[in-house]
């Protein structure tokens, strides 16, 4: 299992969640590359924003990590903060992590603190009386150490994740993995299968007008961002959070989708070397549309000139996308 660098790191708090889970257990976390996308789901009220209707899994980590390992994540929404700490110190006893989600309003690290509701996580590696030990892979301000417990309380029993993220949890939630009995390695066979199948699903893909999938799904949502930059008229916090969170995820993705690439052809002995290459340098510069996006709303931007050029651009790093998809589909189908 290949060392996680700096990089891989801090983009998308639920992909950092899960690996460190699963590392910690010394279980092969590069099966949660398997998946490339998308979808594009119809708009919901208070979900206008393209940014907030394109999904980038067709599968939920946890749903991954059942499907290749057999083991269901166990996520508590608890009664209240002594009822949470109390199964973290029972977590941490059996030499388990555990993940907490925090409301990025109410927690100091994040960059989002008292400006903007949002849901992140963090890992919890250890616990002292008063404290507990944080990883938190911050995108530019990664934090590892000690935070007080009663300073978390604010953001782990947040109202607004109550409120609006019920779906996964919402206030006073944790995140473990129970420890299995035995984990069998995926069979080469099914390795190979399943780059197949997320190869042939992105390519054909679906255009149906109310549901379209892979690369239609891309290219309908460069459509709709094209449309919304003409018509808005600023980019709220709310759009900021939502699409930070976009292009941090996508990144993480296309990097995990290069560690799954490369962990399929050492098994079936396909040199897929050139395309994973390739994903981590998309990745890389997913992420710096990322840095684009949110420094250039942040400072009043006009709508249509700035999100009109992160369009071009983001509509070049699909192009490449697309053609990485054909060419692994020529090595290994």
């Amino acid at each position: 299992m290949p060392r996680l660098q700096a990089y891989d790191n801090g983009l998308d708090c639920f992909a950092d969640t899960y690996t460190l889970l699963l590392s910690n257990l010394g279980i092969d976390a590069r099966v949660l590359g398997d998946d490339w996308g998308y979808r594009y789901v119809a708009a919901q009220p208070g979900s206008e924003a393209p940014f907030m209707r394109l999904r980038i899994n067709r599968h939920s980590y946890g749903e991954a990590i059942s499907r290749w390992y057999g083991i269901d994540e166990r996520r508590i929404t608890h009664p209240g903060m002594d009822a949470l700490w109390e199964h973290v110190r029972h977590t941490l006893d059996d030499g388990r992590h555990v993940a907490l989600q925090v409301d990025t309003f109410a927690y100091p690290p994040s960059l989002f603190h008292q400006r903007i509701h949002h849901l992140h996580r963090v890992v919890v590696t250890d616990l002292r009386p008063g404290a507990v030990y944080v990883l938190d892979e911050l995108p530019g301000r990664p934090f590892r150490g000690w935070m007080e417990t009663d300073g978390l309380t604010a953001a782990i029993g947040s109202q607004a994740l109550a409120e609006h993220f019920t779906a996964v949890g919402g206030s006073h939630c944790s995140v473990d993995l129970p420890r299995p009995a035995a984990v069998a390695p995926p069979s080469t066979a099914a390795l190979r299968a399943a780059l197949v199948e997320n190869v042939e699903a992105y390519l054909t893909g679906s255009d149906q007008p109310d549901a379209p999938a892979g690369r239609y799904a891309a290219d309908r949502f460069l459509a709709d961002v094209r449309e919304y930059a003409g018509t808005a008229t600023a980019i709220g916090d709310a759009l900021i959070v939502h699409g930070v969170s976009f292009f941090g995820s996508l990144a993480k993705q296309r990097r995990q989708n290069a560690f799954f690439i490369e962990l399929v052809g050492d098994r079936a002995g396909v040199d897929l070397t050139e395309v994973a290459d390739r994903f981590r340098a998309l990745s890389e510069r997913l992420d710096k549309l990322r840095a684009v996006f949110f420094f250039g709303a942040s400072a009043g931007r006009r709508p249509r000139e700035h999100l009109g050029r992160l369009t071009d651009r983001l509509a070049e790093a699909f192009a490449e996308e697309r053609d990485c998809v054909r060419r692994i589909a020529g090595l290994v189908r």
